[in-house]
């Protein structure tokens, strides 16, 4: 299992970066028409706390999060989520995870819960997909708190090879949950992610992640 601060981890220089990631759309079958739906506009700044992550959804998608984590560990500190008309504000101890959580024309709920292993958050798997220990076949179960849930999860975390599909030297990162997969490109050198591709397992229905001046791929 990987755990914050684990020796796994090889964590890049996350600061100061940021990235404007346009959002595709394609059915699985019928009308596979590749559909621009949404920009999300990422950025990671130094803060008092560690890294500061933000993400922001442009409409007609409605969210916005600003997660604080340890430059060296991925230990995540605080985060606040605003996600459908929701706020979620949590602040992070090893496996301890406590906040409020704010609908509307609601008072604040409390969420207090100690979970059996120290946790990532959910909205911090890019900056761990972007810090692995590459090696072909290695595959990790890793401790995720859902925001939205506020329940634990066990994921996993796949190193499938190495590619030049996008024209430069990428290894291949498989995430999946018992919604989704994703599929990460990530620059053999720089560890920026390139390109994912997330694909519902019911639905077949896929999200293109096209970072910088990557297009959207067919499916197939």
């Amino acid at each position: 299992m990987l755990l914050p601060g684990a020796h796994a981890l090889r964590v890049p220089n996350l600061v100061d970066s940021s990235a404007d990631v346009a959002v595709f759309t394609q059915r699985p079958t019928g009308d596979t028409t590749t559909r621009l739906v949404a920009h999300v506009a990422m950025a990671a700044l130094r803060s008092d706390d560690g890294i500061r992550l933000t993400t922001n959804w442009t409409p007609p998608f409605q969210s916005s999060d600003t997660l604080v984590v340890d430059a060296r560990s991925l230990r995540p500190v605080s985060e606040v989520l605003a996600f459908n008309h929701v706020r979620y504000a949590y602040r992070y101890a090893g496996a301890h995870v406590t906040g409020t959580i704010q609908h509307p024309d609601s008072a604040p709920r409390v969420f207090d819960q100690t979970f059996d292993v120290p946790v990532f958050a959910f909205n911090e798997v890019k900056p761990l997909v972007r810090s692995l220990e590459y090696r072909s076949g290695a595959q990790m179960v890793v401790p995720l708190f859902s925001e939205v849930d506020g329940a634990l999860e066990r994921d996993t975390l796949t190193v499938l090879g190495r590619t030049r599909e996008t024209g430069v030297d990428a290894w291949v990162v498989r995430f999946a949950d018992p919604v989704i997969t994703t599929r990460y490109l990530v620059d053999a050198h720089s560890r920026a992610i390139l390109d994912a591709v997330t694909t519902q397992k019911k639905s077949g229905f896929r999200f293109h992640y096209a970072y910088a001046t990557a297009k959207p791929r067919r499916a197939g």
